[in-house]
């Protein structure tokens, strides 16, 4: 089954009032939350800080998720990992990472287990200019 990826906008008109929602690494995904701060009583899940960063609206819950820092500034590894198995997400927006070309087959485990606690997964489309790439 083909997946398209959406637009930044399009994932925006997404997330609804209450949501909880998984926020990978690149451009894109700091794009994205960029755009969510006028959902009320929405929570944030990210192992990266820029993204987090990126998020102004105080109301908005932002649970950075810690662990080791890769090459693409995300936060990865076990506690990445055990952290997101305990959490349950309305959707988790990923943007492509090629770990072949990122050497950063870290964090696209930890996109996979942002995925793998999501009801559903959004594929961001690159940010304008930039090519798929990590954190």
């Amino acid at each position: 089954m083909a997946r398209r990826m959406v637009t930044l906008e399009e994932a925006a008109a997404m997330v609804t009032p209450g949501m909880a929602i998984g926020v990978s690494g690149g451009a894109a995904a700091i794009g994205l939350a960029g755009l969510l701060d006028d959902v009320r009583g929405l929570t944030v899940v990210t192992p990266v800080p820029a993204v987090a960063a990126a998020v102004v609206n105080r109301a908005t819950v932002v649970v950075l998720v810690g662990g080791v820092r890769t090459p693409s500034g995300s936060h990865a590894g076990p506690l990445t990992r055990a952290t997101l198995a305990q959490l349950n997400l309305d959707l988790a927006f990923v943007e492509l990472r090629d770990p072949a070309t990122t050497g950063d087959a870290l964090a696209a485990q930890t996109d996979l287990a942002l995925i793998q606690r999501a009801t559903a997964a959004v594929c961001l489309e690159p940010a304008t200019g930039s090519r798929p790439r990590s954190g």
